[in-house]
């Protein structure tokens, strides 16, 4: 067991890096959320695409926050179920 920020770890135990979520998401919009969520990715990117497709660009101002938001929410809950066991 490692003692590592106040919590302890297994030994093999991976966590996500919340802060490289957020950045990878800021720069890559929903791309970048295949480090946390494939499947998030993937539906962020159905529902992306056409969107900006369709409002010339203006939806990728909605689509980033919201990946952030979702990229962070679902690396925290994988870092918790990891910490669980």
């Amino acid at each position: 067991m490692a003692v590592t920020g106040g919590t302890t770890q297994a030994y093999g135990a991976k966590s996500k890096s919340l802060l490289l979520a957020v950045l990878l998401t800021f720069f890559l919009g929903p791309f970048g959320m295949f480090y946390t969520t494939v499947f998030g990715a993937l539906v962020m990117l159905v529902f992306t695409l056409p969107a900006v497709l369709l409002t010339a660009g203006a939806a990728w101002g909605v689509a980033v926050p919201v990946s952030m938001i979702w990229g962070v929410w679902s690396g925290h809950r994988y870092n918790e179920r990891q910490r669980r066991g």
